[in-house]
């Protein structure tokens, strides 16, 4: 299997794709940079064999691996999950108003389209605290003169979603509708500061080094 790293032929004969990958990240550890895309013969690599490529007995003909300055990377992730949220935002208004026309199919389905930015988003956080090398939630960012601490903001998203769920449990529909279209949006407004805010203070710390 040929691996590319970066445009360049970095092993020409791979025997798995195993050694293909570590073969990439000690490239990229010593370069220091991170592997941000994983390409086999032409295809994005799968999560699963990402996380377990020994379980793949086969091999592939050719592994491209992109990389990325870390910095740069993380300040394009926070900013698109900082966007991420404007559609979560907007789904939640969309689900509260099915609601209220009675339309709960309907409302479920926008829900979950939120509910799944909300999941990528807490998963954002400990991604960002494992590249960084440090926990994320003890950091904060001011926003206007006023300081979004992340982890009273992990906090409170915790208890808005809980509501949510409590909510749907309960088949409290008009309650539901509430805590979508006031509650969880204050959070959406909340967190899409705070991401930016991140993503601002990567940038700063990156120019002062």
């Amino acid at each position: 299997m040929r691996v590319i790293f970066d445009d360049a032929e970095l092993l020409s004969d791979a025997a798995t794709l195993e050694q293909g990958l570590r073969a990439g990240t000690e490239r990229a550890e010593a370069l220091g940079r991170l592997i941000v895309d994983v390409v086999a013969d032409g295809e994005p690599l799968p999560g699963e064999l990402l996380d377990d490529p020994a379980s793949h007995a086969g091999s592939f003909g050719e592994l491209r691996m992109t990389s990325a300055e870390p910095a740069a990377f993380l300040r394009v992730t926070l900013m698109e999950a900082a966007d991420a949220l404007e559609q979560a935002r907007a789904e939640q208004v969309v689900a509260a108003d099915h609601i209220d026309q009675g339309r709960a199919p309907d409302a479920f389905q926008a829900l979950g389209v939120a509910l799944g930015v909300w999941d990528a988003v807490r998963d954002l956080v400990q991604r960002v605290s494992q590249l960084l090398g440090f926990d994320l939630t003890e950091a904060s960012v001011v926003v206007n003169g006023e300081e979004i601490r992340v982890d009273e903001s992990v906090a409170s998203l915790s208890r808005q979603l809980e509501e949510v769920r409590r909510c749907v449990a309960a088949e409290d529909l008009s309650g539901l509708a509430d805590a979508l279209r006031f509650d969880l949006s204050e959070e959406a407004d909340r967190w899409r500061y705070l991401l930016t805010g991140l993503a601002e203070a990567v940038r700063n710390a990156q120019g002062e080094q």
